[in-house]
């Protein structure tokens, strides 16, 4: 999630506190309270020094230093981007010219700050590791998550090089995880990094009581996901977890990084990799043309 989205999520838990002092300080002041020592914002909100300290630690950080610098650096990036709202594109009179505009625009924003965010190291030992695992498997931490389907589509592209990733369906998650162990591997998809039930904690905590390999493809570095991971995979975090449209932006990311797995797993053999793929497609042409002849 973008830091911004964070500070009004706080805001928001804590209205009356003096975290939401804070936080509504900095919300109205967002191009450029961050020019102000925290001698001058801690008088002029009244709050200690340590408050803002706290306040960072709140959204993920150190402290307030560390929180400025991180802050500078997305409104930097967001001021040379678009200025679509992610999770609002289009309103209820918004022409279908202006929607095809925006949601392109969307799409495009959120691969480009995926790709600035992934670390090749990363992707390059996620694909590794789902090549050399035992067994492979794809679970989400939401209960009624589409990211599975999403998941679902990675599948049946590596079932063309031959591996295979197994995908089950929320209710059997658990169940199925119980199987996995250090030699496999798991790729765990979440948003918000965040356990939704005692079902989710289980599957999680057996992941980590049996040192079982884990692939993170999140939004979020500090959660409870981030934390169990060998390997993060960070995708664009510009939506809100909730209040949106649709989750266009995150949904895009998510694809984009499946898709640079596949294709760094390729790579890892490529002439066995191609060979097979071309052996698919052969059978498949050739069932496709005894059909066409019908």
């Amino acid at each position: 999630m973008m830091i911004i989205k964070k500070i009004e999520s706080l805001t928001r838990q804590s209205n009356s506190g003096t975290a939401g002092v804070i936080g509504r300080y900095v919300l109205e002041n967002r191009t450029d309270f961050f020019r102000c020592p925290t001698k001058e914002i801690s008088a002029k909100l009244s709050v200690s020094k340590s408050a803002l300290v706290r306040f960072a630690q709140k959204l993920g950080f150190d402290g307030w230093r560390d929180f400025i610098f991180a802050y500078v650096n997305e409104l930097q990036y967001v001021e040379a981007g678009t200025d679509i709202d992610p999770d609002q594109p289009f309103g209820n009179e918004t022409d279908i010219k202006k929607i095809v505009s925006n949601l392109a625009g969307l799409k495009v924003d959120s691969i480009l700050e995926t790709a600035d965010l992934i670390q090749t190291e990363e992707v390059e030992a996620a694909a590794r590791l789902i090549h050399d695992a035992r067994r492979v498997g794809l679970f989400t931490m939401g209960p009624n998550s589409p990211n599975i389907l999403i998941g679902a589509t990675f599948a049946r592209k590596m079932m063309d090089l031959g591996r295979q990733i197994y995908v089950p369906w929320v209710d059997d998650q658990k169940t199925v995880a119980r199987g996995f162990g250090e030699h496999d591997c798991a790729i765990i998809v979440s948003y918000k990094g965040r356990s939704y039930g005692k079902d989710t904690d289980r599957m999680l905590e057996h992941m980590r009581e049996q040192k079982v390999p884990v692939i993170a493809v999140t939004g979020a570095d500090h959660s409870e996901l981030y934390d169990l991971a060998r390997i993060r995979l960070t995708i664009c975090s510009a939506e809100s977890p909730f209040k949106k449209i649709a989750p266009f932006m995150s949904e895009a990311a998510i694809m984009y990084v499946f898709d640079l797995l596949y294709a760094v797993y390729f790579m890892i053999d490529y002439s066995r990799n191609a060979d097979y793929k071309d052996s698919i497609d052969i059978t498949l042409e050739s069932v496709w043309r005894q059909n066409e002849r019908k």
